[in-house]
This record gives C-alpha cells, structure tokens and sequence, in this order.
C-alpha cells in the first residue's frame, strides 16, 4: 500500500495526494517524501493538496487537478 495514491488516473499517471493532519509528523514527511521520490522515478506527475484545501478550497484543488489531467492528456497525444 506504499505507493497507493489517493486518486489516480493510470492511464496518464498522475496520482493526487490528500494530507490530513497527519502528514506533519516528521515520520510522515519521511514517508511523503519516499512516496514522492519513488512515484517520480516511475514516472508519475503527483499533485498533493492538504484536506483543509479539499474541504475549504474546493473549486480551487478541483482546478488544479481538471488542469493537470488537461495538460497530461495534451502531452501524451503530441509524443
């Protein structure tokens, strides 16, 4: 379960992260960091955004997630 993001689009590899609280605790930004380092070397474009982001910035984070999809799905079709 390591490397499960929260969502993920496959087909493009990108993965979102959503940290809550947790994700301060130094152990936790160890593993964040793992998490991202090791998805980068496969490849994958992550987006992380804090809860807080997702409950009080909703249309913000769903932007910025519809934008990257976008702009994931343009590249694959011009290489």
């Amino acid at each position: 379960h390591y490397l499960k993001p929260d969502l993920a689009w496959l087909d493009i590899k990108f993965a979102v992260e959503i940290d809550g609280a947790c994700h301060d605790k130094p152990i936790q930004k160890a593993r964040d960091s793992r998490k991202n380092s090791l998805l980068k070397e496969l490849g994958w474009t992550l987006l992380r955004v804090s809860a807080d982001e997702v409950l009080h910035q909703t249309t913000k984070v769903q932007t910025a997630i519809e934008s990257e999809v976008s702009r994931l799905r343009c590249s694959l079709k011009l290489t």
